[in-house]
């Protein structure tokens, strides 16, 4: 169940994530900067959603992080004082499959599914970061 969500957008930094046509193919641009702003801009959304769902952070036992690379996985650890059982399906994801833009929390929300089985009640925090730059949170509970 979706019990919240929240976007957060900076028109400024739209020059850190998009998306080109090179050689007939869609390519996904990413700008070194992503990695020093991503931890900040989770923090804020996180903060964000969870106050107005009047949420502990401590309530969330599943964290379904979009894989947007390692430096900026361990940017969103730092910020969030998450600790590395909090981002097994993250690291999965990014291992197995690499970077795919925002889509890419869905596979991670998968393997956060099939490997962590959340129960009945738990809730998780889905991060997405996108083109734009955007990055999208959402409350969820099994």
């Amino acid at each position: 169940m979706l019990r919240r969500f929240e976007t957060l957008i900076d028109p400024s930094l739209i020059h850190t994530v998009g998306f080109q046509f090179r050689e007939g193919k869609l390519r996904i641009v990413l700008s070194k900067d992503i990695r020093n702003i991503a931890g900040k801009l989770a923090l804020e959304v996180v903060d964000r959603v969870l106050k107005r769902s009047e949420i502990a952070r401590d309530t969330i036992r599943h964290w379904v992080i979009h894989s947007g690379g390692r430096k900026v996985i361990d940017a969103i650890k730092s910020e969030l004082g998450l600790g590395e059982e909090d981002l097994r399906s993250s690291r999965s994801v990014l291992r197995n499959f690499g970077n795919m833009s925002s889509p890419t929390v869905l596979f991670v929300l998968q393997d956060t599914i099939q490997n962590a089985r959340p129960g009945e009640g738990d809730c998780g925090l889905m991060l997405a970061m996108g083109p734009g730059l955007a990055v999208e949170a959402a409350l969820i509970q099994w």
